[in-house]
């Protein structure tokens, strides 16, 4: 074995540590992984799904619900996004998320009506008549 292997911390080095760490948590067992922690002084930093309402959640959408949705593959949603088309979307630590007011107003926008643009309603049927005079 070498010396280092060895070597024993000395009191001054291990009083230096321990109260370097004095006021933080005590390590976790190894069962208890999940149980989350916080520094001295912090607050939890990520919300659990507990402390989010249950339509904020489905306020917001992934690409693949999306995806599945509109009936498209999730690259075609990418190259839309990477081509600055489609709804607006957010990005949140790396993850794509879409609004759903988002979502139904494009799809709003994109809406098409059956009745063809610059027609009118006839009105009177002696007006009707008088136009079609005139052409003839």
């Amino acid at each position: 074995m070498t010396e280092r292997a060895n070597e024993v911390t000395r009191p001054s080095q291990r009083t230096r540590l321990e109260s370097s760490l004095q006021g933080w948590p005590e390590p976790l067992a190894l069962g208890d992984a999940t149980t989350k922690r916080t520094a001295p002084g912090e607050t939890a930093s990520v919300a659990s799904r507990d402390d989010v309402s249950q339509e904020a959640v489905h306020d917001l959408l992934t690409d693949a619900q999306l995806a599945a949705r509109w009936q498209l593959s999730r690259g075609t949603l990418a190259n839309q996004r990477s081509q600055g088309r489609g709804p607006a979307y957010l990005k949140l630590a790396g993850r794509v998320r879409y609004r759903r007011s988002d979502i139904e107003a494009y799809e709003q926008d994109g809406f098409v009506s059956r009745e063809p643009a610059g027609i009118t309603s006839v009105g009177d049927a002696s007006d009707l008549r008088e136009t079609v005079e005139r052409i003839i």
